[in-house]
């Protein structure tokens, strides 16, 4: 058998690495989420427009197609969660993204997240709304889901779509990480 030349060797390595590099970053893209760039473009402030204009932050109300609660008030969620000692989940969206459409659509309507959802105050934070709240949060794509202490401590970040099963067993973790500490949250 004949050697082949080192260069030749080289070569092949380094296409084979490739391949596989390119491999990975598109197996990243299909996983889910969307990027801060897919929203950056389209913000309102891009477009001429009042992000005041886009969202009523002061409403609480069920989602179209899901049956949570969702506030789109950070601020007041935050009191609010405090008053009734209870935790708070984040959803990050951007309306650009499909993935934020798929996890309002089928995620936030199945039945056990609906009941976990109970034991949170949810906030939704629609990207186009709301640009310096996902900055202030270092918010990088979308959508995520941050679960916060009802005194606003971090608890877990979550990043890109989660399934049904994913998220009830996220929103157990965040809950257990509170209730497991002193002074914790009261159970309902």
């Amino acid at each position: 058998m004949r050697k082949l030349p080192l260069r030749i060797l080289c070569w092949n390595t380094f296409l084979r690495v490739l391949h596989l590099g390119l491999a990975a970053l598109l197996t990243l893209a299909i996983a889910g989420g969307c990027n801060w760039s897919d929203f950056a473009q389209n913000a309102p402030e891009n477009q001429g427009g009042d992000a005041a204009q886009h969202k009523d932050f002061e409403k609480s109300a069920p989602i179209e197609g899901s049956a949570i609660r969702f506030h789109y008030d950070y601020r007041k969620a935050r009191q609010a969660a405090r008053e009734e000692n209870k935790p708070l989940m984040l959803f990050f969206s951007s309306p650009n993204c499909v993935y934020s459409g798929r996890m309002l659509s089928d995620t936030f309507s199945d039945n056990e997240v609906k009941r976990l959802a109970e034991r949170f105050i949810c906030v939704q934070i629609d990207s186009s709304g709301m640009p310096e709240l996902c900055k202030e949060f270092g918010i990088k794509g979308f959508p995520t889901i941050q679960f916060m202490s009802p005194h606003g401590v971090l608890l877990k970040r979550v990043a890109g779509k989660q399934s049904p099963d994913q998220l009830v067993s996220q929103m157990d973790a965040a809950i257990q990480s509170i209730v497991a500490k002193p002074g914790g949250l009261v159970k309902r």
